[in-house]
């Protein structure tokens, strides 16, 4: 089944009469990151098939993205939304009410009429800023080990200061990079750089049946990694050996610092043997660390299916997912296709 779709005047109906239209709006901090939200949508909405739209409607109103999902999927939909990282707000098309007044907070120029078809539009959902803050790193609940041994519950850690330890990843960025790797299809994923645990933590919120693996070579951060669900080892991951445990994902932000490369690489290696061969590697990178982290990928015959830039509050970082088959490489390269074409 293919995963997006161009709508004509001529076949609205057919597809009116199966799907109906989400329309979802990406939170303001990641408004420029239009490909990111696309994907990210797509690989939430895995479970329910939904459709990117090619030629979505509202196309003058700024940070808007669209999808069919089928009818039958609509009472299921909140439980999948909640858990997007770029997109936050979500609204239904209604085509059987078209001169109903949109009670909503988007506001198009142009008549909402989208290929002949008038429409009203009705809000569906809105993430809770209460979760929202509760899962940021500067609130978030933690446990650390201080340097006299002892556990201490804290609140709002943000790693040691350390050009190698920063570990404060927003919570839309660490949902981004969770959805990417197909949460409702993985059974087993791994962080090699946990940090303070942003990606872990969101994984079992994601999806609490996802057995996640976790390594950080600090090992003050241990308790707190435990503490959210993770089978946490202490070490160095470019070093480490996890026998015959195998991951059908690798999700991580990585040290920022260009002193860390060789640790990235050389954990890329490692893990090229504990991947399954349907696995997907997500990472967040700095923009400086791309090239040689590409080629590393390159003399692991990994696939990229892509790599997009972010703008993180003034730092430059890529997302950038790959796959060891290329029979899924295949299966994804006309959807990124598409998308690179139309932004």
């Amino acid at each position: 089944m293919k995963r997006y779709v161009k709508v004509t005047a001529q076949n609205i109906d057919e597809h009116l009469d199966k799907y109906f239209v989400l329309v979802c709006s990406i939170r303001n901090s990641r408004i420029k990151a239009k490909k990111l939200a696309i994907m990210e949508a797509l690989c939430c909405l895995y479970p329910l098939k939904g459709v990117f739209i090619v030629n979505g409607p509202l196309g003058d109103v700024k940070g808007l993205i669209s999808f069919f999902v089928l009818k039958k999927y609509k009472d299921r939909l909140p439980s999948y939304l909640k858990n997007l990282g770029y997109c936050n707000k979500f609204y239904i098309l209604d085509f059987d009410n078209p001169n109903d007044e949109s009670i909503c907070d988007i506001h198009s120029k142009n008549p909402l009429v989208w290929k002949k078809r008038k429409f009203s539009v009705r809000p569906l959902y809105e993430q809770s800023q209460k979760v929202y803050s509760e899962q940021s790193p500067h609130n978030r609940h933690f446990r650390i080990i201080g340097s006299d041994n002892v556990v201490r519950d804290v609140y709002g850690y943000r790693g040691d200061g350390s050009e190698k330890g920063r570990r404060a990843l927003p919570v839309e960025d660490a949902r981004c990079l969770v959805n990417l790797a197909l949460p409702s299809k993985v059974k087993t994923m791994i962080d090699p750089f946990a940090g303070a645990g942003g990606i872990v933590y969101q994984a079992k919120y994601i999806n609490e049946n996802i057995e996640v693996f976790s390594i950080d070579i600090d090992k003050s951060l241990e308790p707190g990694l435990v503490s959210y669900g993770s089978n946490h080892y202490v070490g160095n991951s470019a070093e480490i050996n996890l026998d015959t445990h195998i991951f059908d994902a690798l999700v991580t932000e990585v040290p920022f610092s260009l002193d860390a490369l060789d640790d990235i690489c050389n954990t890329l290696i490692n893990f090229d043997k504990h991947l399954s061969q349907h696995g997907r590697v997500v990472i967040m990178l700095s923009k400086e660390q791309l090239d040689a982290v590409k080629n590393c990928i390159d003399k692991l015959n990994w696939h990229i299916i892509m790599s997009y830039l972010v703008n993180r509050k003034g730092t430059s970082v890529v997302i950038l997912v790959c796959v060891k088959s290329y029979e899924l490489f295949n299966r994804v390269k006309p959807i990124m296709e598409v998308i690179n074409y139309i932004y």
